[in-house]
């Protein structure tokens, strides 16, 4: 299988326009907007040259867009780039260029496909195998990008509909195709050409030694692969008694990150309000400050006044140099009268001051009191830290090392049952070619729809499919008022082609519940196709699988939306899966709290330039 691209670039071109460039990158990418930001049509560009049927609309839906009618994506896979470029003409040719879309330039070589063989080069390119499906149950046809596109695309309008199933069509006609080519994606080794009519007795001798021989060798390889399983659980070094123990663990460390946080909260509060007091005494005492300088101007003003008021009674009688008549400083003022006054108001000041200087003495005690506990809380703050540095979070790291530890031994010991039963039937088959044979002729005329997913080896790839998609549901803390904090079930129904948890169908949940259990499913299969080594593009592009909806309750009259803890639980579990590509297309409201790891491409003036 070759390797798996992922989106690296998308651009967006059109005669004397600004070129639109818009990074991708392999993890989760988050596409951000608000309403009528371009969201939706940048969902429908990369759909489009990805084998899509219509282009986006025109300009009338979006008319910054006017003009813009040459649509690049960029794809890459760790040794090379391919781009692959389409117009907004539907029936348009394809062009395949192996470059990146910066040094694609007028001499660059490129392949060009019409639209009735793009299908088989995108499929190509994506890694999948060219195989037969069912068309009906009594005929096949050659697997196309629209049919896998199913399972690694979903828009806004599909994700929550309660009769939308992530892997059929609404036709009926079409329910034997969809399912086939589920079959062909969960189990590889599945072939609907054995569906086709068989006329002669040495062209069944020849089935018999081809399959025989083709058996054999998966056979082999699957003795490889469970040795090399065995290894690697051997080298892991996981002891199944440890697990108790790790959940336990997890439920302390839970206890005691929320009691430090709690402690944390309660004294930043207390350390911000005695912040506040101080700020408040410290203005105070700058006012005390303030009026004693008051004081001290009012006794000097004083002062002045008693010294005037004595050297004026030490005056002479004198003769007035205008008029020559005689002054007589008695008639002035009455000296004792003022010097009274004065000796009063000046006691009075002597006695403000002194009540002055005690309020400033206790607000600076205060002012040192309120330090000193301040200084007293920032050291607490400082040990609290000190200890969830030193203690705490070696341990929180240690556990989530085992619970990692854990996870990948789960994993490993799936593979390695998967393998074994695998195996199992290996050598079940090879002792029964002909009765292998003889039911496959019998399926070419007797095959009912749901015996597509009903066989051993289908069933036993969808219950491994199902843990995938429950692990998910189980990270993002999904409430489902049916389950009662109870661990929750989760069950792929062949005959719905949908899942259901605990025992309940998707589309009876509310709009939002159903679209993260829509998106739970895309990205629990991608993680079980790459896991098992199967075929899949290695992204997948979901619109909308925050977005809740209040409009209307479900049929059982229930309002299920979606929590802000679910969705942060969300972006933190899909973050970490860096070996495959997420892009997902939301509104802005649903901005993750970390972007740690997160490709932001935020929308918010719109994806095209305003004119």
């Amino acid at each position: 299988m070759t390797k798996r691209f992922y989106i690296s670039k998308v651009a967006i071109k059109g005669d004397n326009k600004k070129i639109i460039n818009l990074p991708f990158d392999k993890g989760l990418n988050i596409v951000l907007g608000g309403s009528d930001c371009g969201k939706s049509y940048l969902y429908k560009i990369i759909y489009f040259i990805l084998g899509g049927s219509e282009a986006p609309d025109e300009e009338q839906s979006v008319p910054e867009s006017k003009g813009y009618d040459t649509y690049y994506l960029e794809l890459f896979n760790t040794e090379k780039f391919i781009t692959v470029k389409r117009t907004r003409k539907t029936n348009s040719k394809c062009y395949f260029y192996d470059s990146d879309i910066e040094h694609i330039n007028e001499t660059t070589i490129c392949d060009s496909f019409s639209k009735k063989k793009l299908s088989q080069k995108l499929i190509n390119i994506l890694g999948i195998s060219e195989k037969k499906v069912l068309n009906r149950l009594s005929s096949t046809g050659t697997l196309t990008i629209s049919d896998i596109k199913k399972l690694f695309f979903v828009n806004e309008d599909d994700i929550s509909k309660e009769t939308k199933s992530p892997i059929l069509s609404l036709q009926y006609s079409e329910a034997a195709r969809g399912r086939s080519v589920f079959k062909c994606l969960v189990d590889e080794n599945v072939d609907y050409s054995l569906y086709e009519n068989i006329e002669s007795n040495e062209i069944t001798k020849v089935r018999e030694s081809s399959i025989k021989d083709y058996i054999e060798k998966q056979l082999a390889n699957t003795e490889n692969e469970i040795k090399q399983a065995e290894e690697d659980i051997l080298k892991l070094d996981f002891k199944e008694s440890e697990i108790d123990h790790i959940k336990v663990k997890k439920n302390d460390l839970k206890i005691i990150i929320s009691r430090f946080e709690k402690n944390m909260n309660d004294l930043t509060k207390k350390q911000q309000d005695i912040k506040n007091e101080l700020d408040q005494n410290h203005m105070l005492y700058n006012r005390f400050q303030l009026l004693k300088t008051y004081y001290k101007k009012d006794l000097e003003r004083i002062a002045f006044i008693s010294e005037g008021n004595t050297h004026i009674h030490n005056l002479n009688d004198l003769d007035c140099p205008l008029c020559g008549a005689k002054t007589i400083t008695e008639d002035i003022m009455d000296y004792d009268d003022v010097k009274q006054a004065v000796e009063y108001e000046r006691n009075k000041i002597h006695s403000n001051m002194k009540d002055l200087e005690n309020s400033i003495s206790d607000t600076m005690d205060t002012i040192k009191n309120l330090e000193e506990d301040i200084k007293s809380i920032n050291n607490e703050i400082e040990i609290n830290i000190k200890n969830y540095n030193l203690n705490i979070e070696p341990e929180v790291i240690k556990n989530e090392t085992l619970i990692s530890k854990y996870i990948e031994y789960q994993v490993l010991q799936n593979n390695k049952e998967r393998l074994v039963l695998q195996k199992n039937k290996y050598i079940s088959d090879i002792s029964n070619i002909k009765d292998i044979i003889q039911q496959d002729d019998s399926k070419n005329k007797e095959l009912k729809l749901d015996d597509i997913l009903s066989d051993e080896d289908t069933q036993n790839n969808i219950l491994l499919l199902e843990k995938e998609i429950k692990s998910l549901l189980i990270e993002w803390d999904i409430k489902f008022a049916s389950n009662n904090d109870e661990e929750i079930s989760v069950e792929f129904d062949t005959k719905k082609c949908d899942i259901k948890v605990n025992g309940r169908d998707r589309s009876t949940f509310g709009q939002g519940i159903r679209a993260i259990l829509y998106t739970a499913f895309l990205i629990g299969f991608m993680n079980y196709c790459i896991k098992n080594k199967l075929q899949h593009p290695g992204f997948v592009v979901i619109d909308s699988p925050l977005t809740t909806y209040k409009k209307k309750k479900n049929t059982n009259g229930e309002n299920e939306d979606l929590s802000k803890e679910t969705h942060n639980l969300f972006y933190s579990s899909i973050k970490k899966l860096t070996n495959e590509q997420i892009i997902i297309f939301e509104n802005d409201d649903k901005y993750p709290n970390n972007t740690e790891n997160i490709n932001i491409i935020n929308l918010e003036h719109g994806l095209f330039p305003i004119n």
